[in-house]
């Protein structure tokens, strides 16, 4: 049966080693001398003080600078913290260096540094922070002490202490390193006070033997100061003569105590009104306002418009900038007066009013004109596209035209024959009766193809160029030009259905007048469509020889043609109508051709 009086022996005689233990690494501070040793050298010596006293072999001092950096000062990395604990050394020798700098709160040394408490880890392999350090499967077995060493409630560095056992560390080791850390704090700090202080010392005294020397030299300074003074005031008198306006600094009485030749005639020395206003008093405010007053009581800059009188006499309208003049102690005791005359420019700016005035209704006039130079455009627009209509309506009225006239013609020659019959006027009627209601259908298309829109809608770019060819289709025919359309899908597009047919219209008949003009045997006209993300396109392209170079740049511009009884709005139009539905229209010579490229926003349903 155990003995409590002996257990409870043993227990306090090993406090008291515990004590004796921790006052002797305490005791080890306070011997070290600090005058003679770098800092470097009295912290490796604070980390030997407290290992040969306690047993902590694996520690390091690492100390924050003023960027909040920690880094190594003393004692060991963390690879050799943990040598031969979990891998073996050549294994660990093998592993890139450790990081010997940390930045605050950054793992548990910077967090320590960060809150100024001791951050104790009882198991560093069971916590999920020291598992990058393992060996494989293998976790590290150990504890780990981060105690801020501080002095006077500043954090200074972190002493880090690990020992190869779990839960090695208890109250009695956290409250001794505390106590140590408080200890090496106030012995560093006391080290660079003292470093500091020498340093300081020497740079004072070399200050003080400088200041000696300036003294000794300025009473011969002081003699020379006054001459040195009239010179740069005759200097100063100089620089703001040779300024060619003028210029005067007046005190708060209306005294000027500086002025220029520009100001004042052979530069006396008078009141401010005497020389601006030829007056005997100051200014009250009713003609015109004191820059003097003004400036007192706003204490700010100003900038007034007087009439002022020059040295000769002559009035001049001046713009005055006054700006206050202190004294040592920050009060304003006057102005810095500068003046402008701007007798010229207020000429020029009633000038520039009056021009203003007649410029308005110029601009007012040519803008009438544009609008009407417009609206002829439209016209004539209108004009080009209803020729077109006509003539591609002739080429449709054409066939049944000769149909219609063969039929009256064998009515006529059945009349003359006695073969005219009801049953066979009957049919003839009906025959006629189906050819004309096929023109009056051509006549329909026609008008609404030429129907403008008014809201914008998704359609169906394969049918608007169906829409485009079936009124185009027999002009072409007629002159032997083919027809290629690219096989696909459909495309759809968002914008206005009608107006972009008319564009259509106007770049096929512009390629077939082309192949015409060009004589080109085997003409052809091929379209394809696509899309991308954000736009639909057709590409329209012939093999009319292409678009010379000197001129592809223009052929967008209003009334530019090549052709000889061409209007040169065709184009123009077709630019202004797809940039209208947010689209845009390109042309380059492709092979032995001219290829136009029409885009238009894609349809969102696409």
């Amino acid at each position: 049966m155990a003995d409590p009086i002996a257990d409870s022996s043993l227990e306090l005689n090993r406090h008291i080693v515990n004590l004796l233990d921790s006052l002797s690494a305490i005791h080890g501070l306070t011997e070290i001398s600090i005058r003679d040793v770098s800092e470097s050298q009295l912290l490796k010596l604070a980390l030997e003080a407290l290992m040969s006293n306690q047993d902590m072999e694996r520690c390091s001092i690492f100390l924050l600078d003023e960027h909040g950096t920690l880094s190594n000062a003393a004692g060991l990395d963390w690879d050799d913290m943990l040598r031969d604990i979990v891998r073996p050394a050549e294994v660990a020798a093998a592993r890139p260096p450790s990081k010997n700098s940390y930045r605050l709160g950054e793992g548990i040394m910077g967090r320590a540094a960060e809150r100024g408490e001791i951050e104790h880890c009882r198991s560093c392999g069971e916590d999920p922070q020291f598992k990058k350090f393992s060996d494989g499967d293998k976790p590290i077995q150990g504890a780990l002490l981060c105690v801020p060493v501080t002095c006077e409630g500043k954090v200074l560095g972190v002493l880090n202490v690990f020992y190869p056992t779990p839960d090695f560390f208890n109250l009695w080791h956290e409250r001794l390193l505390l106590l140590f850390c408080k200890t090496l704090g106030r012995l560093l700090t006391s080290h660079r006070l003292m470093h500091n202080l020498t340093t300081l010392v020497d740079r004072r005294t070399k200050e003080i033997v400088d200041a000696n020397a300036s003294l000794r030299g300025e009473i011969t300074q002081r003699q020379a100061f006054q001459e040195k003074l009239e010179k740069q005031h005759q200097f100063l008198q100089s620089i703001i003569d040779g300024i060619s306006e003028p210029v005067m600094v007046i005190n708060a009485d209306y005294h000027v105590m500086l002025s220029n030749r520009a100001s004042s005639p052979g530069g006396q020395q008078q009141f401010c009104y005497q020389m601006s206003h030829q007056r005997e008093t100051p200014c009250d405010g009713g003609e015109h306002q004191c820059p003097l007053g003004a400036v007192l009581k706003e204490k700010r800059q100003i900038a007034v418009i007087h009439e002022h009188f020059d040295a000769q006499g002559e009035p001049h309208h001046i713009e005055l900038m006054a700006s206050p003049l202190f004294n040592e102690d920050g009060t304003i005791i006057g102005i810095i007066e500068s003046a402008r005359d701007i007798t010229e420019r207020l000429l020029a700016e009633k000038a520039l009013r009056d021009l203003n005035e007649t410029l308005d209704s110029r601009v007012k006039e040519e803008v009438a004109r544009n609008m009407t130079n417009e609206r002829l455009m439209i016209q004539q627009a209108r004009l080009a596209a209803m020729g077109e209509m006509i003539g591609n309506i002739a080429h449709q009225w054409r066939q049944p035209l000769n149909a219609l006239g063969l039929l009256l013609a064998n009515i006529k020659d059945a009349y003359e024959y006695d073969e005219l019959d009801k049953p066979y006027l009957d049919e003839a009627v009906s025959k006629g009766e189906r050819l004309i209601q096929n023109m009056s259908s051509t006549i329909d298309d026609f008008r609404n193809f030429f129907k403008p829109n008014k809201v914008k809608c998704d359609f169906s770019l394969r049918k608007a160029i169906n829409d485009t060819i079936n009124l185009i289709g027999p002009g072409l025919r007629s002159h032997n030009i083919s027809m290629i359309i690219e096989e696909g899908e459909d495309v759809l597009s968002n914008g206005f259905p009608n107006e972009f047919s008319q564009v259509l219209l106007n770049i096929l008949t512009n390629a077939k007048d082309a192949l015409l003009e060009r004589k080109i045997a085997g003409g052809s006209i091929e379209i394809r469509l696509g899309c991308n993300d954000r736009q639909s396109f057709v590409a329209i392209k012939d093999n009319a020889g292409g678009i010379a170079e000197d001129i592809s740049h223009k052929i967008f511009d209003p009334y530019f043609s090549t052709k000889e009884k061409g209007t040169g709005i065709g184009l123009y139009m077709s630019k202004m109508i797809l940039e209208h539905m947010g689209g845009n229209i390109t042309v380059q010579n492709v092979g032995n051709g001219a290829e136009f490229m029409l885009a238009l926003p894609k349809s969102p349903t696409q």
